[in-house]
């Protein structure tokens, strides 16, 4: 929920403790999964940064970045379309740089081929209509590329030294 972190940061940290618990007494580690902030409301995507940061330093805890990865790629994209129409949901390219950012987080330095989930988005995404849009794989390797960027900040930023993450 992406509103959630900037409502509730109290019943955030609350219910993430709770969570941890649960996890590590399965014998897991946390995984903090940093959201997007609403289509319509980008201001908001530093306090849900912050809250998602926050949580996972309290937990001791990784982050994926996946909203950090939402902002870099709209910031050099605006015509990629992560959203849905809901302008909350991930759209197919949206939910795609997610499963990228948590890939990276899960295994560091793998390095996933992706051959046949690409046809896969391919045929789940819709055709586009104008030029804009651009090709697919133009975009797939463009998002590859920002996922892959910030999973190396995010892992320095959590005491790993960048030189060795390599996804």
């Amino acid at each position: 929920e992406s509103s959630g972190p900037i409502s509730n940061g109290p019943g955030m940290l609350h219910y993430g403790r709770l969570f941890d618990e649960i996890i590590k007494r399965a014998g897991a580690r946390t995984i903090v999964f940093m959201t997007w902030a609403r289509q319509d409301q980008p201001q908001a995507q530093s306090q849900v940064v912050s809250a998602y940061r926050e949580l996972g330093r309290h937990l001791g805890a990784r982050v994926a970045p996946v909203g950090t990865s939402w902002i870099k790629a709209l910031e050099s994209k605006p015509e990629i379309r992560l959203y849905a129409p809901d302008q909350s949901h991930a759209a197919p390219l949206g939910a795609y740089l997610a499963a990228r950012v948590f890939f990276g987080i899960f295994f560091g330095n793998a390095s996933p081929n992706f051959p046949s989930s690409l046809e896969e988005v391919e045929r789940l995404m819709p055709s586009p209509r104008d030029g804009a849009f651009g090709s697919l794989p133009e975009h797939l390797r463009f998002l590859d590329s920002v996922a892959r960027s910030c999973v190396v900040e995010e892992l320095g930023v959590q005491g790993r030294p960048r030189d060795q993450v390599f996804i």
